[in-house]
């Protein structure tokens, strides 16, 4: 059987792939066809993907597709025993650190994105469009990296890491306004932004253990906005303020 290899926020992955298509989705990040005895090996059969289809909708019926989804939470379960975790949001590195926006899709994550290019131009670089992986480090240090889960605008790059900064939970409003919630107001709605189907209870409780590390290292602020331009200028006033009371 023949594996491909890519690296994962560090973690050398390896899939076989029961579609040549699905090879597509993850072209920029395979670095060739290896067999080795380290690393992560993942392989999902045809009966498999066809028992988990009700996770595409009717208008994505490739079986490439499905395989990409199917392999996507797959790689999320596996990377909690490494302290890793695929989380849905958008990561954007700016001051050297990776600035995490997070919510329910269709929120206006990627409209805050476009706004934060517009007024940050080249300063701001996206880290991963849809779906980065955030790792705790023994020294309890929480790192963000790009992933091949990109979004549909597949934005991001290989390569791309950077220690968190924060995370910004987004939600729509009748104005603009952000500040910074508690560890426990917090804790529901990042719990539900992982992306993987915990097995058994040892990896709930991995998922657990890192959204501690997390919300133990960084701050979480709450953006109630109107998807304007004004609102992005707010939130990166907000980050700014914070980073130079912390930094002085």
């Amino acid at each position: 059987m023949n594996y491909y290899k890519f690296e994962c926020a560090g973690i050398n992955i390896y899939y076989s792939f029961n579609y040549e298509e699905t090879i597509n989705f993850f072209r920029d990040y395979i670095n060739g066809p290896y067999n080795d005895i380290n690393g992560v090996y993942i392989n999902l059969s045809k009966d498999y993907l066809d028992e988990n289809r009700w996770l595409i909708s009717e208008n994505e019926k490739s079986n490439a597709f499905l395989e990409y989804k199917c392999l996507m939470l797959a790689t999320g379960n596996s990377l909690l025993e490494y302290n890793r975790a695929v989380f849905h949001s958008v990561a954007v590195l700016w001051k050297d650190y990776a600035w995490i926006i997070t919510a329910p899709s269709g929120t206006g994550k990627t409209t805050q994105i476009r706004h934060w290019k517009k007024i940050l131009g080249k300063n701001a670089v996206i880290i991963n469009g849809d779906k980065p992986i955030i790792e705790v480090r023994n020294d309890n240090s929480v790192w963000v990296y790009s992933s091949p889960w990109r979004g549909k605008e597949h934005a991001g790059s290989p390569g791309l890491k950077a220690p968190l900064g924060g995370i910004v939970l987004l939600q729509q409003g009748n104005s603009n306004k952000i500040q910074r919630i508690s560890e426990s107001d917090a804790v529901i709605p990042l719990f539900s932004e992982f992306i993987s189907y915990p097995e058994n209870p040892l990896q709930i409780r991995k998922q657990a253990e890192i959204l501690n590390s997390i919300l133990d290292s960084v701050p979480v602020w709450k953006l109630i906005n109107l998807g304007d331009l004004d609102s992005a200028m707010l939130t990166i006033n907000t980050l700014q303020k914070y980073l130079e009371e912390t930094n002085g």
